[in-house]
Order: structure tokens, then C-alpha cells, then sequence
């Protein structure tokens, strides 16, 4: 009996390290998907329309984007600033950088500029640096390197007309006005290299109705997309969300240059077993709970502080650290033209730029940084301003006045069909 007692707990014992080992390999495998998933961001073109129907996860998919352009312009910044340093190897840059912090920052590349000019020939700034292609000026290294410096002092990346959470710096990302893009129609242009531009819902304000009102319009916009990366040297972004592409302005959506259309998004990573197992408890807890409360008879044991309720919401917080320490996938495909967008993505097809692909981002990245529900004040205001409201309506049914309107319609026809073609087309 005790050599059976002694078999079993081995036997869960190994089971508990399968387990594990299960779990580990699970977890490096997504993480593996994250990895590739960020260095497939950084391939995307600098023009992005991600579109897909109501609920697809276009938005959330947006939000990935988002943590892993933080990620991966850090990364950038900072192995641009290194080589720099690799190149001016006389020049003092932890004492350099103290003074960039001390700089007001109104006129950032012109105060650089005149602090650069205030060393003169100090430490070699006028020599040549040769990069087997070009020459440059010590000089203008370390103005690169100031300018990249600066930039990375910012902490967020992200200029989005939808409020998104950064989870690596604990910020949110910075306004933007769609107003800005229209080049030719303001002065007001707060867009650095290294950005992000995120303009969810995109045909609220951009969408292809009355394209013959907008036909002679040359507010600059189009200009802005056609130059975001020869301006921004390839290191600007812009993304649109929308439902459909094709609705978007024509001007605009030439210029997209992938086009990537959500098919569906979905949690991985997770545990099936486990998730049920708590849910089992939840069950029994709640049972033997309501159980309690009628044989207890007490009315006021219900609000207190008791042990089922410390019990259930612990089995809560169990659940929800597991699903939040998985993963979300996006099953999406990704064209290059929008005369494909739609279509199966066949062997030619695939040859010819356009294929399938799933992003995958840890769960944090993905739910709880931003709001998908943004433009919930647009119904809550027309609530309030509403002379109608939800508690004076009677209930649904077929009244006498809305039956006299069917049948009279329905006689108003029958005269109109008796009367002939001739009559008909006179009412028309």
C-alpha cells in the first residue's frame, strides 16, 4: 500500500514537471511569435491602413503597434547614438549630455547648433570622419548624435487622436490633430522624426462622400503622406484604422503603402485545464455560498467582509494574472496594393508582395492601453440633449394607428398599379 501511495505521488510529481516544462516551451514559443511580430512591424511601410469589420480588432492591433514602436525607436535611438560615440572617441559625451539637459528646448536644432559652435576645434569637431561612402565633419556627428539624444528624452514615440497607453514607460501617448497633415492650411506642425501618427476611425473625417465637393480641395494633406518618409529620412509612421479601405479618400489611399486587413484576433497561451479548475471552484464556492446566506438568515452577512467573498475573489485574481500573462493573436492579410485588398491571397498573389501573417503581442500590450469605446460621448451627448428617453418608451407591439398606415400604404399602391404605366411614371 505504501510502495502504491509512493508510485502515485511520483507519478504527479513527473506529471507537475511535464506540466511545467509544457508551459515553458508554450511561453517561449509565443515569445518567440512577439519577436518576430516586432521585427515585422518595423518592414510595414510608412503609410499603414489597417481595416477590417466592426469588432475584427483593428483598434487593439493598433495598440500593439504602438508598445512595439516604443520599442523598437528606443532600440534605434540608442544603437545610432553608440555608433556616434564609436566614431568620436575623443569627445567627452557624459559631460556633453549633462549640458543637452540644461538646454531649453524651444528651438532645439538651432540651440544645438550654436552650442556646437561655441567649441570651435575643441576636441577634434572639425576633422573629417570617412564612412567608406561619404564624408563628414566631426561637427556634424555630434549634432546627429545631439538631435538623437534629445529625441530620446521624449519617453513616448506615439502621437494618437485616441488616448493609448504606453506600458513600457508608464504614459500616455501624446495628442494629435488631424488638422496638422492638412500642410497647406496651417502652421502648426508638432510632428518629429521617430513618430508614430495614429488616426483611428479614419473616415469620420477623411472618407470618400462628396468627393466631388472635394475634388478642387488642396489642403496639403495628400503632400504629407507622399513625403513622410524622404522627409522623416524613414523614420515616421502613419496609421489609419478604418472598416474599409476603398471609402477612404482617393488622394489618400493611393499613397498607402500596405494595406493590412484584420481577419479576426483571439487569446493564446493559455491554459485550458486550469482555467476550468478555477471555474470549478468558482462554482462550488458560489453554491455553497448561496447556501450559507439561507442558512445563516443573517441580512447583513452578505456585505460583510466574509470568507466566500475573499475566497471568490481570489479565484478571480488567479484567473485573471493567467490570462493576462498570455498572448493575443491577429490573424490578419497584409497587400501592397489596394486593387488586391479582398482577394485570396493565392502563390501568384504571394509572389507578388502580399501573403498572411499573424501578429502576436503579450496581453498587456494589447487590452486595457487604450479605449476602443472612445467615441462613446458622441451617443451619451446625443442622449442627454434627447427629448425622448429610454423610460418613456411603451412596449413593442402592433397597434390600430400602425396597422391603418401599413394598409393604407398598401392601397395607395394598389391604386398607383391600377392605374398604369402611363399614370405611375406622372407620380414618379
Amino acid at each position: 500500500m505504501i510502495f502504491l501511495m509512493i508510485l502515485l505521488l511520483v507519478f504527479f510529481l513527473i506529471c507537475k514537471i511535464i506540466y511545467v516544462f509544457i508551459r515553458k516551451y508554450i511561453n517561449l514559443k509565443y515569445e518567440r511569435c512577439c519577436y518576430s511580430s516586432l521585427c515585422e512591424y518595423k518592414r510595414l511601410g510608412s503609410v499603414v491602413a489597417v481595416e477590417g469589420k466592426v469588432g475584427a480588432g483593428k483598434s487593439t492591433l493598433v495598440s500593439l503597434f504602438a508598445q512595439y514602436h516604443n520599442i523598437s525607436t528606443e532600440i534605434d535611438l540608442i544603437n545610432k547614438m553608440n555608433s556616434y560615440k564609436e566614431k568620436l572617441t575623443s569627445f567627452p559625451f557624459l559631460k556633453w549630455n549633462l549640458m543637452l539637459d540644461n538646454l531649453k528646448c524651444e528651438n532645439i536644432r538651432a540651440e544645438v547648433t550654436a552650442l556646437i559652435s561655441s567649441f570651435g576645434d575643441d576636441y577634434l569637431l572639425l576633422d573629417l570622419y570617412y564612412d567608406y561612402q561619404n564624408y563628414y565633419t566631426n561637427r556634424k556627428l555630434l549634432y546627429d548624435y545631439s538631435i538623437l539624444y534629445l529625441l530620446l528624452k521624449r519617453d513616448n514615440f506615439v502621437l494618437s487622436d485616441i488616448a493609448i497607453f504606453n506600458q513600457i514607460k508608464g504614459n500616455l501617448s501624446k495628442e494629435f490633430n488631424v488638422s496638422w497633415l492638412k500642410l497647406k492650411e496651417t502652421n502648426t506642425f508638432p510632428i518629429d522624426d521617430y513618430m508614430l501618427i495614429v488616426n483611428d476611425e479614419t473616415l469620420l473625417t477623411n472618407k470618400n462622400d462628396n468627393a466631388l465637393k472635394r475634388l478642387n480641395a488642396d489642403s496639403g494633406e495628400d503632400v504629407f503622406l507622399r513625403l513622410i518618409r524622404n522627409a522623416s529620412g524613414g523614420t515616421m509612421r502613419f496609421i489609419g484604422t478604418m472598416q474599409d479601405v476603398t471609402r477612404w479618400q482617393k488622394i489618400q489611399r493611393e499613397l498607402t503603402s500596405t494595406i493590412i486587413s484584420v481577419e479576426e484576433s483571439y487569446l493564446v497561451g493559455t491554459s485550458s485545464s486550469y482555467l476550468r479548475k478555477i471555474e470549478r471552484k468558482r462554482k462550488f464556492y458560489s453554491k455553497l455560498y448561496a447556501f450559507f446566506i439561507k442558512m445563516k438568515k443573517d441580512l447583513f452577512y452578505e456585505d460583510s467582509p466574509n470568507f466566500f467573498r475573499r475566497k471568490l475573489k481570489k479565484l478571480r485574481e488567479l484567473e485573471d494574472k493567467h490570462i493576462n500573462s498570455a498572448y493575443v493573436r491577429f490573424d490578419c492579410a497584409i497587400y501592397n496594393k489596394l486593387d488586391n485588398v479582398g482577394k485570396k491571397i493565392t502563390e501568384e498573389l504571394s509572389d507578388k508582395g502580399n501573403y498572411y501573417y499573424s501578429f502576436v503581442g503579450p496581453v498587456n500590450y494589447c487590452w486595457g492601453n487604450l479605449d476602443t469605446y472612445y467615441f462613446k460621448p458622441v451617443f451619451e451627448y446625443l442622449r442627454e440633449i434627447s427629448i425622448l428617453k429610454s423610460k418613456d418608451l411603451s412596449d413593442t407591439k402592433l397597434d390600430l394607428e400602425h396597422v391603418e398606415e401599413l394598409l393604407n400604404k398598401a392601397a395607395t399602391y394598389e391604386s398607383a398599379a391600377n392605374l398604369g404605366p402611363s399614370s405611375v411614371d406622372d407620380w414618379n
